[in-house]
């Protein structure tokens, strides 16, 4: 029988599972695996209008149970956890029954109190997570680009690549999340003053018809052979190089458009289906690299 799984993963990339004989402890009562808002209303009379919306950082809790058969192995399991924890970042993961697929927030553990042994010979210690992130598909997903690639094609790997069909100008992405996601923009080979414009079709009500319109774009100035771009929040960042070594001030070889979460200058992909297209100057017969994860408020 297929049971939900809670576990975590330290900064080492060591696990401790929370649903595990081995470790005997357990995840009780989980709560907060849902969503909330912080909402702001301008009320006039009986009604009201939202003036702010804004999605709050998960905050689940529990129990732990640490229920090793002797008394001593039961504390040991609790020291041993701590051990564990204090190794940041720390990761917290749910899957639930019906998949086979994770997802998981960076997290800090806010409170864990700790207790005697109950009557029912276990140690119960009630822990509240706060998230530094919302929920996020622990699958990344890795779309390699080529001009003259004709045909999709998806490979079962553990990151899979997809080929995309219609080349540079039509670079298909399916952000499944209900966010707004970070993305990883990299090319491993030289190229010159390369441009990578986002959009995503909306309804124009002048010409009565659907559009694509430009949401976000990344242009570099210059010539380099190794780029790698973050737009995710908190972990954003650029790497530009060229024949080995880094360029100083990366970030003045940039120019940034399209607003993403947080009033961010870095684009992020929009809920739903997005296109992408790549342009650069003079000749380009490499690969080009898209990578994210799917983000929510809850599982999705």
């Amino acid at each position: 029988m297929n049971v939900r799984k809670f576990w975590f993963v330290n900064g080492n990339d060591v696990a401790y599972q929370l649903t595990s004989k081995e470790t005997k402890s357990f995840l009780n009562n989980p709560v907060g695996l849902g969503f909330s808002k912080s909402l702001g209303l301008d009320r006039l009379g009986n009604e009201a209008e939202i003036t702010e919306n804004r999605a709050n950082l998960p905050t689940p809790s529990g129990e732990l149970l640490f229920y090793k058969d002797n008394i001593a192995g039961k504390y040991d399991d609790y020291k041993k956890f701590i051990q564990f924890a204090k190794i940041k970042p720390l990761k917290f993961y749910w899957q639930t029954p019906d998949s086979f697929e994770s997802v998981y927030i960076d997290c800090e553990i806010a409170s864990l109190e700790m207790s005697e042994v109950s009557t029912d010979g276990l140690i119960h210690c009630p822990i509240q997570l706060q998230g530094l992130s919302f929920w996020k598909n622990s699958k990344e997903h890795i779309v390699k680009v080529e001009e003259e690639i004709t045909g999709g094609k998806i490979y079962p790997y553990t990151y899979p690549y997809t080929y995309e069909g219609n080349s540079f100008a039509n670079i298909q992405i399916q952000n499944n999340g209900t966010l707004p996601s970070g993305f990883k923009f990299e090319i491993y080979s030289e190229v010159t003053n390369p441009i990578l414009s986002l959009f995503q079709r909306e309804y124009n009500e002048d010409s009565e018809q659907y559009e694509d319109v430009k949401y976000g774009e990344i242009r570099i100035e210059g010539t380099y052979d190794e780029i790698k771009v973050n737009t995710t929040d908190h972990k954003q960042s650029i790497y530009l190089g060229y024949q080995g070594s880094a360029i100083a001030n990366p970030t003045s070889k940039f120019v940034l458009t399209g607003n993403g979460t947080y009033d961010t200058p870095f684009p992020q992909l929009r809920v739903g289906l997005n296109k992408l297209t790549f342009a650069y100057g003079g000749t380009f017969d490499e690969a080009v690299y898209i990578k994210w994860e799917d983000v929510g408020l809850t599982i999705f």
